[in-house]
């Protein structure tokens, strides 16, 4: 089977029928995050006095939500990952023919796979356990943003309103990268800086790589673990991390800290995205999401960084640390 083309950056679903599937799964989601959700959280901050969690559940347009919710993302990873195993043997040999790697660019980490490696987010075989898992991501994380970052445009806009370090901007360094759209977008961002990427999960690098280089973007990336970085001290001016640390346990998260106050030179910035802490635990409705997301969604490391302190432990390394949230979303810029 070749390939059918391209939707945005992703390759296309390998027939039709599939692509027309995910397309309704898509829409589906965006019913279960949008008028359902508001019905739900409307439902559970109107009852008086504050419910219990399982309280919460059990009120009727709560339960709609989280099953919607539930059979959505089930469906999307399922049809996701059946698409692009139809046209497994064409897809391999698309990522075997990047073979312009620079020398000494795979250093696989100490430990491949880290006990802290599950199937987030449902994802058939995780981030790790199938050679495809870069393609079922990349088309995944589409219906997850609703459409809304097809061409990275998402993902270029965060990383174009990233602050500056003091001085030039010569290296910059991703952690967990997965399939790269920050990256290649930190690229554009900083045209005349090395960018490099790196990732536990040797599919998301292979996958990033072919995609950057399809894209014609001149990155490099690495198989690295963020909390082992191979990279030499003070030899980074930019560190980036976005969506990682709500998906590692604190004290891998602690541990990525600590290497990246090493990498980074004096006046340097380490920046992450994240989840938003303040926002994210000031209900009850807040806590029920947060417990379901855990519970349901294959985030079993996300409450436990909620309710740690991560500005202090960043500020345990950093001369300055400044956050700023909105909604969902959070932002921490730590000065070296």
């Amino acid at each position: 089977m070749i390939l059918r083309g391209y939707r945005g950056t992703m390759v296309a679903p390998s027939t039709l029928d599939d692509e027309s599937y995910l397309e309704a799964v898509q829409a589906l989601r965006g019913l279960a995050m949008g008028p359902l959700s508001a019905r739900a959280e409307a439902a559970a901050l109107a009852a008086e006095p504050p419910p219990s969690r399982d309280q919460v559940a059990a009120l009727p347009a709560v339960g709609l939500r989280d099953r919607l919710l539930r059979s959505s993302q089930e469906m999307l990873w399922r049809r996701t990952a059946l698409t692009y195993d139809r046209n497994r043997a064409g897809l391999l040999a698309e990522l075997a023919g990047d073979d312009e790697r620079p020398e000494g660019d795979d250093q696989p980490p100490a430990d491949p796979e880290p006990r802290y490696l599950r199937e987030h987010h449902l994802q058939p075989g995780g981030y790790h356990g199938d050679e495809l898992a870069g393609f079922v991501y990349h088309y995944g994380t589409k219906v997850f943003w609703l459409g809304a970052n097809d061409r990275d445009q998402a993902k270029e806009a965060i990383v174009a309103a990233l602050p500056l370090p003091d001085g030039p901007v010569r290296r910059v360094l991703e952690l967990g990268c997965s399939v790269g759209q920050s990256t290649t977008a930190l690229r554009s961002r900083f045209p005349a800086a090395e960018v490099w990427g790196i990732d536990v999960a040797a599919p998301m690098v292979s996958y990033a790589r072919w995609r950057a280089g399809r894209l014609r973007s001149d990155v490099r990336f690495r198989r690295q673990a963020a909390e082992d970085i191979a990279f030499a001290d003070q030899s980074f001016d930019l560190v980036y991390a976005s969506l990682l640390f709500h998906e590692v346990p604190v004290p891998v998260g602690r541990r990525i800290v600590a290497q990246v106050a090493r990498v980074l030179r004096p006046g340097g910035v380490f920046i992450v995205s994240d989840l938003n802490p303040l926002e994210l635990t000031r209900s009850h409705w807040s806590a029920y999401e947060r417990w379901w997301d855990t519970e349901h969604n294959a985030e079993p490391y996300e409450l436990e960084f909620l309710h740690s302190d991560f500005t202090a432990e960043l500020a345990a390394w950093f001369s300055r640390v400044e956050f700023a949230g909105e909604g969902y979303n959070g932002r921490w810029v730590a000065h070296r």
